[in-house]
């Protein structure tokens, strides 16, 4: 529960703030869904649900919201090098380490282009 709403906390700020960083353009944004499935607490419908609420916020003007993610090493940085996202969310909260080196360098090299 306390990760539930820890997400819907961190949606909200991104919800806030994000609109004012967009400049009124449409901010194309990657949801990066990096869990395995815990059902019923954990479930990638609930995070495609919320990346869906993100995607039709401001009646769907504010966000394009593409829903991905994998737990296999290097998919993420796949996904990093076919596309140019304005914001990057990683849903990655795990005891595991999801992301492969190259994932990781892919998503620092992004952070510093931005």
């Amino acid at each position: 529960m306390k990760l539930v709403r820890f997400l819907i906390l961190v949606t909200a700020v991104f919800l806030v703030f994000g609109p004012a960083n967009a400049q009124h353009n449409q901010a194309s944004v990657l949801w990066w869904n990096g869990m395995p499935e815990y059902p019923p607490q954990m479930s990638s419908g609930q995070r495609r649900e919320m990346a869906d609420y993100v995607d039709r916020f401001g009646n769907g003007r504010a966000f394009s919201v593409t829903f991905s993610g994998s737990t296999r090493g290097g998919a993420l940085a796949a996904e990093l090098a076919s596309q140019r996202y304005d914001i990057i969310i990683l849903d990655v909260t795990d005891r595991r380490r999801r992301l492969s080196a190259s994932g990781l360098l892919c998503k620092r090299e992004v952070g510093a282009a931005a």
